[in-house]
């Protein structure tokens, strides 16, 4: 078997949508004839991680090696980001929030690499690693995997969870620029320039839609014939029912991100007050449902538009909870902020266990595909300002609900095209060409 040495920071007890990928790719790459090596971080800045208890039990006969991160920046950055928000408003400036994180090169997880480039080199003269594997995010992982590279001679693939640069969708979308991205423009072209030199020195690039592999090929040409798409799929998780009874309330499901800091939609809030002052929702019938950790603006929502008896937060769960929750509610709302070129998580989960489906979201590579494999869905455009549509569909939805013809049912073809076995094999097919 070759060895393949996986660069990951995201990698369990963390609990982030990241892990998934990495946890499929060292359950399955062994049965492809690849021997899964990872090298991950031994101290995670948990102010900005998710962890839970125990380690991840569904991962077995995998060596997992341990480095170091020499410090975390997250807490210290915050604090003192907002500490010359309130000093500079003061004193009758403005201060451009998140400006200080604009400082850090590549990302807040730079203490990672030092120990860790040290510690890939020492295991590349100890075992016979054929490939070094370099999980992205974090973008400090890409760093890591070419440094290594130039020490060693390994081949790399560079495995890009989601685009590097936020400015770069919005090029290649013909977006303005947003200042929340670059607050900085210095760093923007720190960044173009890290891209640039990471993707010349890597041998393999793998992206997780064709809109990404598109966006890349466009930016940087000479990436098009080391460049492929390998989908993030679903966790064998949600392949598996609870056979748990439905909640009574008709319950429309939010999960993970709601990346309201990006794109500051109030859409869903807005949809749910105005059904609730028609009486088409009550507290008594309807419940929106949202799983994650989010900010004092949610609570800010919830009273802006009195829906403080229908809208509940349950903060992180377990991904085998959120799957009971998706088995039980009777909707899941999948919002994607503009642009974007990446696929939801929630969208491969959802489809797996069949939930019907209310997307939020411009036409593209994630509408396709809710609609080619959900059974019952509604996507709607997010230009409508009245979110007129978005209040139809989701009235349409209650309405089948309440008839008891809301249909919710696994597609068989989703299941065997986006299995975390399926993906896996794909990906070991890219790697047996290198």
């Amino acid at each position: 078997m070759r060895d393949v040495l996986l660069i990951a920071y995201y990698f369990p007890p963390l609990t982030d949508s990241a892990v998934l990928r990495n946890v499929g790719i060292c359950n399955y790459l062994p049965k492809e004839g690849f021997n899964p090596v990872v090298l991950t971080v031994s101290n995670p800045d948990l102010s900005y991680c998710s962890v839970e208890g125990e380690e991840d039990s569904s991962i077995s006969n995998v060596t997992v090696i341990r480095s170091r991160s020499v410090f975390n920046l997250n807490r210290i950055i915050s604090g003192l980001d907002n500490l010359f928000e309130r000093l500079l408003t003061w004193l009758g400036f403005k201060w451009k929030k998140h400006a200080l994180y604009q400082l850090i090169v590549p990302d807040i997880f730079l203490g990672w690499i030092p120990l860790t480039v040290l510690k890939a080199y020492r295991l590349c003269k100890r075992i016979p690693i054929d490939i070094l594997f370099a999980s992205c995010k974090p973008v400090s992982g890409a760093v890591i995997g070419v440094l290594v590279k130039k020490l060693t001679g390994r081949k790399l693939v560079l495995d890009l969870q989601d685009p590097w640069r936020g400015q770069l969708v919005l090029d290649y979308s013909h977006r303005q620029h947003q200042a929340h991205s670059y607050p900085l423009q210095i760093k923007q072209w720190i960044d173009r320039i890290l891209e640039t030199w990471v993707l010349k020195n890597v041998d393999q690039v793998l992206v997780t839609t064709e809109e990404t592999k598109n966006m890349y090929v466009w930016a940087y040409p000479f990436v098009a014939s080391k460049i492929s798409v390998i989908y993030n799929g679903f966790s064998e998780i949600f392949e598996s029912s609870g056979d748990l009874p439905p909640f009574k309330k008709f319950t429309l499901l939010y999960t993970g991100n709601y990346y309201y800091h990006v794109d500051r939609s109030e859409a869903i809030f807005n949809v749910l007050a105005r059904l609730y002052n028609r009486g088409v929702v009550t507290e008594e019938n309807f419940q929106f449902v949202m799983i994650g950790r989010y900010g004092k603006w949610l609570d800010e929502l919830i009273d802006r538009y009195g829906l403080g008896r229908m809208v509940r937060a349950v903060g992180h769960l377990p991904r085998h909870e959120v799957r009971d929750y998706m088995e039980r509610s009777a909707v899941l709302y999948i919002r994607l902020f503009r642009p974007c070129v990446n696929l939801s998580i929630k969208a491969f989960e959802g489809l797996a266990v069949g939930i019907p489906i209310l997307g939020h979201m411009e036409e593209g590579e994630q509408a396709r595909l809710i609609k080619q494999y959900a059974r019952t869905c509604w996507v709607v455009p997010p230009d409508d300002r009245e979110e007129t549509a978005l209040g139809d569909a989701l009235c349409q939805a209650i309405q089948a609900w309440k008839k008891g013809e809301l249909v919710r049912q696994r597609n068989r073809d989703y299941l065997c095209r986006f299995n975390p076995q399926q993906v896996t094999a794909e990906l070991a097919a890219v790697l047996r060409k290198l």
